[in-house]
């Protein structure tokens, strides 16, 4: 990760944390890469198609279960601009 993804995603000001960078703690970061590890390893085993598809009916489910993740994911999605976070991903990964 970028060292300016850090500082672009503290600007959006996570909404119940006391700490700018508690999205970014040890913790969070293991979890995050690891779901993410996961989707890359579905992906190239089962293709594109079955990985989007087991993140619809997961994210489904936990919706299901568990409606105030559902809310408060969605007002931390207001404050990110997916295009701003993947250009800068984009980018990073080619300097």
């Amino acid at each position: 990760m970028c060292e300016h993804n850090n500082q672009s995603h503290q600007d959006s000001k996570p909404i119940h944390h006391s700490s700018p960078d508690t999205f970014f703690s040890g913790q969070n970061m293991v979890a995050i890469y690891t779901v993410l590890s996961i989707l890359v390893k579905m992906k190239n085993s089962l293709g594109l198609e079955a990985t989007l598809e087991y993140i619809d009916k997961y994210l489904s489910t936990i919706e299901k279960h568990n409606p105030k993740i559902k809310h408060a994911a969605s007002l931390a999605i207001k404050l990110i601009s997916v295009e701003k976070i993947y250009n800068e991903a984009v980018h990073c990964e080619k300097k």
